[in-house]
Parts: C-alpha cells; structure tokens; sequence
C-alpha cells in the first residue's frame, strides 16, 4: 500500500524537486515533515524532477515506509493527512488531495502524459505579484504576434526528435517524445502557454517557450520550426525561457485515482 498525495507548491526558494546536498529542495522539506509528524523515516518518491524555481499546481507523490512492510503503517486516515502534516511544513508547499494506491503504482512511470503550464506577461511595468511567479516580457506582443506563435506551435505537434528542444546538459539518450496539445491564448496582459505531451526532456517547455516568443518577435519564422527539429541542434531553437513561469499543470495516470479532495 502506498500513499499518495495532490500537492501544490510555490517553488521560488527551492533548487527543484529532488533532494540535493545542503540546498532546499521540495523533497527534502517533504521527507522531514513526515518524518516529524509519523515518528520514522519514508520514502517519498515525486512524479517530476522540477528544475530549480519552477511550480506545481498538481503535483503527485507516493509515501510508504522505509522499514515498515506493513498495510497498517499510516496511523492518520487518508482525508486527514494533510491536517497531521500541516504544523510541519512551510507555507509554500499544500496538499491538495489524498488517496491509496497499490505497491505497483509510480508517481513518475505511471502517467500516461503531463501538462505544463507557462505563464507570461506583457505589460509596460513590471507586476510585483508576479516576481518569480511569470515571466514579463518586455515587448508587447500583439494579436498579429499571438498568430505568429500559434502558427509556430502547430508544427511541434505530434511525434518528433526534440533534441533541439532540449538542454544539451541533458544524458537521455531518446529524444523522441509525443506532443499532443499545445495552446496558447491571451487573458489581459497575460499569455499562456499549455503543452501536453506523453514525457518532456530537460528544459524542454522552457526552450520551446523562449522559442515560441522569438517567432513573436519575428527572429524566428513559423516554417523554420521543422527545420530546427529535424537538424537536432540546441544552438537551432530560441532561448530557454526562466523557470519563474513553468508550472506542472496536471498528470494523467494508466489507473483512476480516487482523491480525497481537500
């Protein structure tokens, strides 16, 4: 038996998702508030290794003991964790649902497919309610710019080669990845971006993002698209854009997942 958790979390102050020596990671502040509030150690394994400053809005993780193999380990009933763990975490981090899960289940290898959401802003003043949370643009892009990006996005549909989309810091070695939707709208000052896509490489979103802006902007032209991912060269595509804006939106999973609401 396993339990997993909706959570969300601000990751501003953290250098990602997974735990790193002598930094503060979403992993990390995770493990020691169960810890605390069960009395032994667990493994808590998450669905994404988020870079460094990056956020989630559904973000699911598996809890079980470390040395315990027992069904009845977790004292707390499910609907009620997130009350027993909330004097032992910050502020920052929410639990957003609770469930059960069979010892088979994988937060990670489990999802069929994620979505990604990046938030962007073009405003002439920068909006303090905002830092780290968007990334603001400092050109206004207009209705005919929008049209550009979108244009430019239809070609990333589908199955392709996204090494030009992917840090070349990045040791995968398949490269090839399903992209199945990816919208792009704009609400006020603010454009955002969805991709959803069967698995994402390093900085993937982010480069595609700070790629998208640039046909934007007109450095990039809608029909180079193709042709950057068919030559597979990172030095092709546009910047990576900053973590400030990327939130994991959502993950679908091989199994339904009954949650808790909170």
């Amino acid at each position: 038996m396993k339990l997993i958790l909706n959570i969300s979390y601000d990751g501003s102050r953290y250098y990602g998702y997974q735990a790193q020596k002598d930094k503060p990671t979403i992993q990390e502040t995770l493990t020691k508030a169960f810890e605390s509030c069960l009395g032994f150690q667990c493994n808590v394994t998450g669905s994404s290794r988020t870079d460094a400053g990056v956020h989630a809005i559904n973000y699911c993780i598996s809890v079980e003991p470390r040395d315990k193999t027992s069904d009845d380990w977790l004292t707390v009933p499910v609907g009620k964790v997130h009350r027993a763990l909330r004097p032992y975490l910050p502020e920052d981090i929410s639990i957003i649902g609770e469930s059960i899960a069979d010892s088979d289940f994988h937060p990670r290898y489990s999802a069929v497919s994620k979505t990604y959401m990046y938030l962007m802003y073009d405003s002439v003043s920068s909006n303090p309610f905002y830092n780290k949370k968007a990334w603001h643009l400092k050109k206004k892009i207009d209705d005919r710019m929008l049209d550009e990006m979108i244009a430019s996005s239809k070609f990333l549909l589908g199955t392709h080669d996204f090494t030009s989309f992917s840090s070349a810091d990045s040791s995968v070695t398949d490269h090839v990845r399903t992209v199945n939707q990816l919208n792009i709208s704009r609400n006020g000052d603010f454009i955002n971006l969805y991709i959803n896509a069967n698995g994402f490489l390093y900085n993937m979103v982010r480069i595609i993002t700070g790629t998208l802006v640039e046909c934007a902007y007109g450095r990039i032209k809608p029909e180079d698209i193709p042709h950057i991912l068919e030559d597979m060269d990172r030095n092709k595509a546009g910047r990576t854009a900053p973590p400030d804006g990327l939130y994991l939106y959502r993950i679908k999973y091989d199994v339904p997942i009954n949650w808790t609401l909170i």
